[in-house]
């Protein structure tokens, strides 16, 4: 099969999966004990206006009809109406989500970045200190949960030398009433807003390293052993035997093959990172979306349940996709395949 063979494949997985994502959140939603309609007017409304609810929400239909028709509303961008903020389950996501997506591609960012740069020096200076150092770091980082890191974090930097703030996305002070992309410290630069960008930085640093860490333990600890097992192999003998530099082999020559596993790696911690956004965001009183959906859960709000899960599904889709598409610009055999 030809490399876009593959992405075609992928792509169509992808679409299967979101499918059978929101199958499975609508059966879940329908199985579980208690009455929607019930739970959003409480324990005094009345059987008729419980009956009446039921009716406006489409409870009352046949469950294969129910579902072609919350299908074909998020085909359209329409999730339903939420139960407990009485609003558009798309335009409750539009307003937080954002905020999300700016810690998350922050702490994407550390990770891809620092954990690659972290991973490449373990493998230049393998065997000393900073190699030992590395090692220990990395499993730190994988084994300390992201919530405790993040209150150590307020201790240390907000409590004790109070030089950056631990909660919130703003000050309260700075003028802000949304951007192009919803996202403080990007709408900040695009803008030209340098007050709104330093600031949203400042508060960013915090919540995204505390996200980051695990992660970004794991991809250093993955790049480092691949680096170390690419060292030896015959490629990179011939080219020490040219006489290149150590540096130069390490960050040319012996980084881009190795760093084939991180990138895929890189994906799946995509999804991780969205899962362990909502205890960040708690932790930091960031205005993101872990409040809605943790509201959501507790009030058993369906609607506003699958609209979480099945937006958080389609950016691990589009991030598996992605992943894909770099691996192939990163390995040029990989978009080789079937052209012999």
């Amino acid at each position: 099969m030809s490399y876009s063979g593959f992405l075609w494949q992928r792509l169509w997985q992808s679409v299967l999966t979101l499918l059978g994502l929101a199958v499975i959140m609508f059966v879940v939603s329908r199985v579980i004990p208690g009455d929607p309609a019930r739970l959003s007017l409480g324990p005094l409304a009345t059987d008729s206006q419980v009956t009446a609810l039921r009716h406006d929400l489409g409870l009352d239909r046949p469950l294969v009809a129910q579902f072609g028709v919350y299908l074909a509303g998020v085909a359209h961008g329409d999730f339903g109406q939420s139960l407990v903020t009485r609003q558009s389950v798309f335009s409750d996501l539009a307003s937080r989500l954002p905020a999300t997506l700016e810690l998350v591609f922050a702490s994407i960012f550390l990770v891809g970045v620092v954990g690659v740069l972290l991973g490449a020096l373990g493998a230049r200076y393998h065997g000393g200190w900073f190699d030992a150092l590395l090692r220990a770091f990395s499993l730190l980082g994988v084994v300390a949960p992201s919530f405790f890191v993040g209150i150590l974090l307020q201790l240390l930097f907000g409590y004790y030398l109070n030089i950056l703030p631990v909660s919130g996305q703003l000050n309260l002070d700075t003028a802000y009433s949304g951007g192009p992309t919803g996202m403080a410290l990007l709408d900040g630069v695009v803008t030209g807003n340098g007050a709104l960008a330093w600031d949203a930085l400042r508060h960013l640093v915090l919540p995204a390293v505390a996200l980051a860490l695990g992660d970004l333990g794991q991809i250093a600890r993955v790049t480092r052993a691949n680096m170390l097992d690419n060292s030896r192999k015959d490629f990179i003998r011939a080219q020490r035997s040219y006489g290149i530099s150590d540096a130069l082999m390490t960050f040319k020559y012996l980084l881009r093959p190795s760093f084939i596993p991180s990138l895929t790696l890189l994906g799946l911690a995509f999804a991780s990172l969205l899962g362990n956004a909502f205890l960040v965001e708690l932790v930091f009183s960031w205005p993101g979306i872990a409040s809605y959906a943790s509201n959501a859960i507790l009030q058993k709000d369906f609607n506003a349940i699958m609209g979480v899960v099945l937006i958080f599904g389609v950016f691990f889709v589009l991030a598996s996709v992605l992943v894909d598409l770099l691996a192939g610009v990163v390995n040029p055999r990989l978009r080789l395949m079937g052209q012999r």
